[in-house]
């Protein structure tokens, strides 16, 4: 269970990607593991706020951006969570199918025989099933498409019991990250993932390609001595058995942005004009009423005037001469403009995140300019080129 660290929600968040977090380290020891620790954790901080934000964002915690001045009492926020709607499409059009590995030729840099290579391909994706990589898939999809970046790890089982070798988790952006170095070939140099505990210690576990490390508040090494063996025990400094640092990063774009974050001030928009639109007719329906050339009534024993209360008769009185009058004070609104403008506004939106429009077109189009023009062709588009940017930390898992 991932524990992860709470950050207070500012609404004037700025949101540019997750910053790629780059060192300038060739090689990380046990010397130097807490200080390259602590530089890289200034980075993922700001990363993080960012990352809980867009989550809070998604499930619908958008705050309006606007002061309601006039008739405060009747000031009713509304959240047309398009962003949430985005996500859920991407999850099952980009990430629906499960991720299977297959025999690309006969011919391979290891030269085995095909018969070889296409078993141990079949076993792998027993194995993957077996691990439910699916479900790890789907929620490691979440993840991606709302923060730009998301996280597994592999490791090797404590206790076999047949069925897959490895253990395969999805882990928390919030408390995960990948350190780099600043080479030209941006190299991992060390994954990292924490948990904080109710006593308010945070360990930290530390992968580098031959050593893993277990920290404790970014102080100092626990049970340090390293061990060239590797078992099932808790551990710090061990040799890492893999030789790979087996926590990867996904992204879903080069500048590392989630789905709808790029909309985000259209989304804050539509939110003010669904709102207002609400409390207009809100308004219209407690509508405040205008006289004209009246009096009311007194009360005969305290002199003050009598005012009419909702469901009676309103009493009043005119000065010769005059024409008394009461209506309601209303503002004729146009409501087949504003609904427009809303559909408009939100189907923009939709365009902007390559997500298809949901009804039927009009007019007697192919199926080719129906799929253009309702979006389907550029959700495919995106796709594709997202798929690029999965496939090459996938195939590094």
């Amino acid at each position: 269970m991932q524990d992860v660290h709470t950050h207070e929600i500012d609404a004037d968040i700025e949101l540019k990607g997750r910053k790629r977090i780059i060192l300038d380290v060739q090689e990380i020891t046990e010397k130097n593991v807490i200080s390259i620790l602590q530089e890289a954790m200034l980075i993922h901080e700001s990363n993080a706020v960012q990352s809980l934000f867009l989550l809070n964002y998604e499930k619908g915690i958008q705050p309006l951006k606007r002061k309601k001045i006039i008739r405060k009492e009747i000031d009713i926020k509304v959240c047309d969570n398009v962003a949430n709607e985005v996500t859920d499409f991407k999850l099952g059009y980009n990430w629906g199918f499960p991720i299977m590995f297959g025999q690309r030729s006969n011919c391979d840099l290891g030269k085995n025989p095909p018969e070889v290579d296409d078993n141990g391909i079949s076993l792998f994706n027993e194995m993957l099933e077996d691990e439910g990589m699916p479900s790890n898939d789907q929620e490691l999809a979440r993840f991606v498409e709302i923060t730009g970046v998301g996280y597994q790890m592999v490791d090797i089982k404590n206790e076999y019991e047949g069925g897959s070798v490895f253990d395969c988790v999805t882990l928390n952006p919030l408390c995960t990250f990948v350190v780099y170095d600043s080479s030209p070939y941006r190299r991992p140099v060390m994954g990292v993932t924490f948990r904080t505990l109710k006593n308010g210690n945070t360990y930290y576990t530390c992968f580098t390609k031959d050593r893993r490390y277990e920290i404790k508040n970014m102080a100092r090494v626990i049970n340090g001595e390293q061990k060239d063996t590797w078992g099932f025990r808790p551990r710090s400094g061990e040799k890492n058995p893999l030789g790979m640092i087996p926590i990867i990063e996904f992204i879903r774009s080069p500048d590392r942005m989630g789905c709808f974050e790029r909309q985000i001030s259209d989304m804050d928009n539509l939110n003010i004009l669904v709102s207002d639109f609400t409390n207009n007719v809100a308004q219209d329906t407690q509508e405040m009423w205008w006289g004209n050339d009246i009096e009311f009534p007194k009360d005969p024993e305290t002199g003050e005037t009598i005012k009419p209360v909702g469901g009676q008769w309103v009493m009043s009185f005119s000065g010769e001469g005059k024409s008394p009058k009461i209506q309601p004070l209303v503002m004729d609104t146009q409501y087949e403009g504003i609904l427009a403008d809303i559909k408009y506004r939100r189907d923009v939106i939709l365009q902007k995140c390559h997500v298809p429009l949901r009804s039927e077109p009009g007019g007697g189009s192919t199926g080719t300019a129906m799929s253009m023009s309702s979006g389907w062709s550029d959700a495919e588009v995106d796709a594709c080129r997202e798929e690029q940017l999965i496939k090459k930390s996938k195939m590094r898992l």
